[in-house]
């Protein structure tokens, strides 16, 4: 096996784990929400502004085009050379994706087939 990365884990992180485990979370607990409130309260939200932790990557995508107003119907624009959680995002909204050309030296979308 090729290891992708190594997380490191102290003992404050074993004994924060342990203690959501012993809570009952495996997910989104009591940990999130105070982690939610302590990132709104340092950003100055408004009470008509939020914050929402989201589990994965691809959650976050999908929750970030719908704020966006993408919707059934609506193409997004995506280099080529990309990750599959994006595809997957724009369809779960229901749009559709347009791949460009990637410009190899800079690794984003060819001005001209976008």
């Amino acid at each position: 096996m090729i290891p992708v990365f190594k997380p490191y884990l102290g003992a404050a992180e074993t004994a924060a784990s342990a203690e959501a485990l012993e809570l009952g979370w495996l997910g989104m607990g009591s940990y999130v929400a105070a982690f939610e409130d302590a990132l709104a309260t340092f950003l100055e939200l408004g009470d008509d502004r939020h914050v929402a932790a989201v589990s994965t990557g691809h959650a976050a995508l999908h929750l970030g085009l719908l704020l966006a107003g993408v919707g059934p119907g609506d193409e997004v624009i995506t280099p080529s050379f990309n990750n599959v959680s994006d595809f997957q995002a724009i369809l779960a909204c229901g749009a559709w994706r347009a791949t460009s050309r990637t410009a190899r030296s800079r690794w984003r979308p060819a001005s001209r087939s976008a």
